[in-house]
């Protein structure tokens, strides 16, 4: 394929046809080159132009210099969805167990036994005592 571009006032600035960025983006896209390779080939000054293309054309998006597709940026939103539901599900985990550990701790003070550390049958002998008085 010629490059479809053309030098504007002799500088060094190239203006590409959309047609062009968008075939050098869906070669890229497909896997056919990188982007090193894409520019060499098609005769591009500049890999920014290039990533700049993608951002703009591709269907896929560039996340961290990584090439991220559709379907794992929908999982990546999967994930931190139920990343956010386990983490609820561990707060309110945390706040069960104080409640039953201050339960435990009342009981305890109660009748008199550390139910914590007495768990067996001399904290069973101790409650039905307690119970019978």
């Amino acid at each position: 394929m010629i490059n479809q571009c053309y030098n504007v006032n002799r500088s060094k600035n190239f203006v590409y046809s959309e047609v062009f960025k968008r075939k050098v983006v869906r070669d890229i896209e497909e896997g056919k080159y990188g982007v090193s390779q894409a520019m060499s080939i098609y005769g591009i000054g500049g890999s920014m132009t290039v990533y700049k293309w993608l951002s703009r054309y591709g269907t896929m998006n560039q996340a961290g210099g990584n090439m991220v597709s559709a379907d794992e940026s929908k999982k990546t939103e999967d994930l931190k969805s139920r990343i956010r539901y386990l983490e609820k599900i561990v707060s309110d985990l945390t706040i069960e167990k104080k409640i039953l550990e201050t339960t435990i701790k009342i009981a305890g003070d109660s009748y008199g036994v550390d139910l914590k550390k007495s768990i067996g049958k001399k904290s069973l002998e101790v409650f039905n005592q307690s119970k019978v008085k």
